[in-house]
């Protein structure tokens, strides 16, 4: 082959391929992996390269009480503490994500949200009660939030009850964390893989529901749920399904007998507990499915049964009720997390007593 040959050949093969990246950019992807002017994509269409749930939203409150950020909470009275994932940080970045918001809105109280630190919101409130800090802040109610998928894994195992750190050393930690809500996506030039991700997730998602190859699954519902395309597309994560043979009568009892230890240490203290597990997107719809060809979660009717010595919250029940109502948008349609209606509807059902 000529020198001159080859170079031709390069050449058209590099145009070729900044033509194929420039026009799938702008027509598609560009929507799916940046923020603009503050509007930015769900988790699971960028993921899975999924444009026709695609709905940006921007973080914004418009609740006339917000709960209080750790960084910048200056010793006001709390009434109630929450530590959580994702749900408890403004997952979906859109208007009223935090559900602490509506407790503070409609309950008028105090609310202070705190980080993880380290392993799981249980592990993290053992820390804090060993180490005096709660005695210091005395709230009246603790809210553990844990997305259900994570709970088997980080609650149903040995827990170290008397385990401790330093305040001092938690305190320097959670001054410094950014959230996921504050920040935006990174930055993606034209030319990249997922334009060829959403080339070949488009061909082979009419074939197979995760694409053979994505972390995400769309499926068909049997009615509209949702405000984007026709309603009736679901799109979940394949976390949601890995999972759900640990929900079995020994590992949901031995996350209940942690949690009632819990609450038991925490009453001495005359602090109440309250356990608010957020299902899996794919657990809340699957009743909805036009084909119901994959496992269906125990967790929610397991732990609903036994005996319990804290607040259980039970989401899936209440939400479940507002689907039979025929709402839409309780999960955002193309997000892993609920949205403000789930919230609210939540916290206008759920009262802040001694039951």
């Amino acid at each position: 082959m000529t020198n001159k040959r080859f170079f031709f050949l390069f050449l058209v093969f590099f145009l070729a391929v900044t033509a194929f990246n420039v026009t799938v950019w702008n027509l598609a992807t560009r929507e799916l992996l940046a923020c603009r002017d503050g509007y930015c994509p769900g988790d699971l269409s960028r993921i899975g390269y999924i444009t026709e749930v695609l709905v940006p939203k921007r973080f914004f409150v418009d609740l006339p009480r917000r709960h209080f950020d750790y960084r910048l909470w200056k010793g006001e009275r709390v009434d109630v503490l929450t530590v959580g994932d994702s749900f408890s940080f403004g997952g979906g970045r859109s208007r009223n994500a935090f559900y602490q918001d509506y407790i503070a809105s409609l309950h008028n109280l105090n609310v202070l949200n705190i980080p993880i630190y380290r392993e799981d919101p249980v592990a993290t409130v053992i820390l804090l009660l060993n180490n005096g800090w709660l005695d210091r802040i005395k709230p009246r109610y603790i809210l553990i939030e844990a997305v259900e998928r994570s709970c088997i894994g980080g609650f149903a195992r040995e827990m170290d009850f008397t385990a401790s750190e330093p305040m001092e050393k938690i305190d320097r930690d959670y001054r410094r964390r950014i959230y996921d809500y504050e920040t935006t996506l990174p930055v993606v030039g034209f030319v990249n893989d997922g334009n060829f991700k959403y080339v070949l997730y488009r061909l082979l998602y009419p074939f197979s529901d995760n694409a053979i190859f994505s972390k995400v699954y769309k499926v068909k519902l049997d009615r509209p749920l949702f405000s984007a395309g026709d309603g009736r597309i679901l799109i979940f994560g394949a976390f949601d399904l890995l999972d759900l043979p640990k929900s079995n009568d020994a590992t949901i009892g031995k996350l209940n007998e942690n949690l009632n230890r819990l609450a038991g240490m925490l009453k001495e203290r005359n602090i109440r507990l309250l356990f608010m597990p957020a299902p899996d997107k794919y657990n809340l719809y699957r009743d909805y499915l036009a084909e119901k060809k994959y496992p269906e979660s125990r967790f929610f009717e397991l732990l609903r049964a036994m005996p319990k010595g804290y607040g259980f919250i039970d989401t899936k029940r209440i939400l479940g009720e507002e689907l039979k109502k025929g709402t839409v948008d309780l999960y955002h349609p193309d997000d892993s997390h609920w949205s403000c209606k789930a919230s609210e509807r939540i916290f206008r059902e759920w009262r802040f007593d001694d039951r």
